[in-house]
């Protein structure tokens, strides 16, 4: 999995646009199981928590992660 280089160009993308807040709070996102799936075919997103309105274009992408059972 390449969640740790997908990490690492989200932050150097919000430090450019001087978004990155003072305290990141990291979030991996695992779209598969990695028991079920060979590794290359497996899905992540690196996510980071925005508390402000931002214009969110390429490369970036807005996720939106909901809470609950």
């Amino acid at each position: 999995m390449k969640i740790d280089h997908a990490m690492g160009k989200l932050f150097a993308e919000l430090v450019q646009r001087r978004l990155l807040p003072a305290e990141p709070a990291m979030i991996g996102v695992f779209f598969d199981d990695p028991d079920l799936g060979p590794e290359h075919a497996l899905r992540s997103r690196a996510c980071l928590p925005i508390h402000v309105s931002v214009a969110i274009d390429t490369p970036l992408v807005e996720t939106v992660l909901r809470g609950g059972c």
